[in-house]
């Protein structure tokens, strides 16, 4: 969910379990909310006790730890599959007229950084869909032609405010050097 500048990203299936649980308890005002806890480094002792159940949330916001935290899980899962050494950063929006690669982590994130490498107009509603942006760099590694350039990358909810991260377009789509 949005809140007051907050990107909370918690688990889809546990939200849904804790939504369905509060209707059968007869909570009328359910909705389709629920309370979860927020994992911060205030509360960061609760997390490996209750890691299996995946009922904490976690702000995804451009400020916060978690969002740094990501990048460096990112990091890490390029090294371990592709053997690259890559930085990824996050950012609050892309400013490069030089702008020659993206990928989306998510179908919505593809198909919104599609459309504006392309020029189009992209309404402010898809544009708010859009919860992360990160440039990764690589010092090798790349095809020749983007040598020294970065690829943005975008996570973005769809209309329902589910984020479905696919971190295989992460390792699919980045612009490799072929292999001799």
């Amino acid at each position: 969910t949005l809140d007051d500048g907050r990107i909370m990203v918690a688990d889809h299936a546990t939200v849904q379990l804790q939504i369905g649980m509060q209707k059968l308890q007869g909570d009328d005002n359910a909705g389709n909310e629920t309370a979860i806890d927020i994992l911060a480094t205030e509360t960061a002792d609760e997390y490996w006790p209750r890691s299996d159940q995946f009922n904490t949330s976690v702000d995804m916001a451009f400020t916060q730890p978690a969002l740094d935290g990501l990048a460096r899980v990112m990091e890490k899962w390029v090294s371990h599959f592709l053997s690259l050494s890559v930085r990824i950063t996050p950012m609050l929006q892309i400013e490069d007229e030089s702008w020659a690669w993206h990928l989306g982590l998510d179908a919505q994130a593809t198909s919104i950084l599609n459309d504006l490498y392309q020029g189009k107009d992209v309404d402010d509603a898809r544009l708010r869909q859009i919860l992360c942006l990160f440039k990764l760099e690589a010092e090798s590694g790349f095809a020749p032609e983007m040598q020294g350039k970065p690829v943005y990358m975008g996570l973005a909810m769809d209309a329902a405010g589910v984020v479905r991260f696919k971190p295989q377009n992460l390792l699919m789509n980045l612009p490799l050097a072929t292999q001799s």
